[in-house]
């Protein structure tokens, strides 16, 4: 029996060595890696997010880049600017401040930065960068402008003529079309040989160009010189001047033969209603007394203006104002005339100037009216 007892006492021992290996098993499965981790991390390529900052034509433009890799470090880049040049290398540290660009014509350009790491791998994104169009400049130059109490005006004479000239710049590498209040159309191309294309980024810019024209005035009134800038993409700009044509008359008339004028009197040869009408036009453009203070845009305004030039002092001062005004609109005085008062001489513009100012003032006197009365009479006597 004590044999018995030993075999049952050393089944315990054979069952222990089999627990431990069973264990052994367990922790050999659990310490496997199932692929190789590095290996992978080694073989993805650099992450390249892009963000822009889009200026318009002629302007900068900066594309930045930021980069990110798992396995080894970015060691170069380069930007294609989508204008089918070579791509402009840059360093990491300078694509993360941002690149610069100017592009010199408007347009849609697809932007492609390319990052390479130290084991060859190659990290690409593209995306679309807009640039916008600016509308040209443009400064029209004519010779005499004027300057009225009612504004600035070129003056001519029925039948003269007015010459300007324009020149507009561009900060995109665009033609440059005028089309002048003539009729003529003239362009000038960037390259001096054709039309510009969609695309032409590597043009000149910024672009200036220059055009004249000359435009005759057959009828007397208020008209305009205009000249527009088209650059072909969109943008125009526009350039005006006001023309003031007077009349050809050759001597003055006193309030009386206006008013008869301006009457309603039918078939005056002396001057057709349209004439008196455009007069009318001139003297509105060039004072700021008609129509600003008193009405004087129709035929029966002026009339009525012209007519109480016996009553009040300020009725006479503004009867004889629209009359020198309308001896400038009808051409018996120039603008620049020499007017005589008290022995001094001055200008017309410049008397015209200082009595507006004066019938506007509202602590000018009787007195100081009926003088301003006297000094308009002058006018009328110097053109005589």
């Amino acid at each position: 029996m004590s044999t018995h007892t030993k075999e049952r006492r050393g089944m315990p021992g054979a069952g222990r060595t089999a627990a431990v290996a069973v264990a052994v098993s367990v922790t050999g499965m659990l310490m496997v890696p199932a692929a190789p981790a590095t290996a992978d991390l080694q073989d993805q390529p650099p992450s390249v997010s892009v963000t822009i900052l889009a200026g318009p034509e002629g302007d900068v433009s900066t594309v930045r880049a930021t980069v990110s890799t798992r396995g080894a470090d970015a060691v170069a880049a380069e930007i294609d600017w989508g204008e089918a040049g070579p791509p402009e290398q840059v360093t990491i540290a300078r694509l993360a401040r941002g690149v610069d660009h100017v592009y010199g014509d408007d347009g849609t350009y697809s932007i492609a930065v390319t990052v390479t790491d130290e084991d060859g791998a190659v990290g690409v994104e593209a995306v679309p960068l807009e640039v916008r169009n600016l509308p040209p400049e443009a400064e029209l130059a004519v010779d005499g402008v004027v300057e009225f109490p009612g504004g600035d005006y070129v003056v001519t004479r029925v039948d003269g003529s007015v010459e300007a000239s324009v020149e507009s710049l561009d900060t995109g590498s665009d033609d440059a079309t005028f089309t002048w209040s003539t009729g003529a159309v003239a362009q000038v191309f960037n390259d001096g040989f054709g039309p510009d294309s969609p695309l032409s980024p590597a043009g000149t810019a910024p672009f200036t160009a220059s055009g004249a024209v000359t435009e005759r005035f057959a009828t007397a009134g208020v008209g305009y010189l205009k000249v527009s800038v088209d650059d072909g993409d969109g943008g125009v700009t526009d350039a005006v001047t006001g023309v003031v044509v007077t009349g050809d008359a050759d001597a003055a008339h006193g309030p009386a033969w206006w008013t008869h004028r301006f009457s309603g009197a039918a078939d005056d040869p002396a001057m057709d209603p349209s004439t008196a009408a455009a007069y009318l036009d001139v003297v509105a453009a060039v004072s700021e007394v008609f129509d600003e203070h008193d009405a004087a845009g129709s035929l029966g305004d002026a009339y009525a203006l012209l007519a109480e030039r016996a009553g009040d002092a300020e009725k006479r001062a503004a009867a004889e104002l629209l009359a020198a005004w309308l001896h400038f609109a009808s051409g018996a005085v120039t603008w620049d005339a020499e007017i005589v008062l008290d022995g001094t001489p001055t200008t017309f513009l410049e008397l015209m100037t200082r009595a507006e100012s004066a019938f506007e003032a509202r602590s000018t006197s009787d007195d100081e009216l009926r003088r301003l009365v006297e000094d308009l009479s002058d006018v009328r006597r110097s053109a005589s």
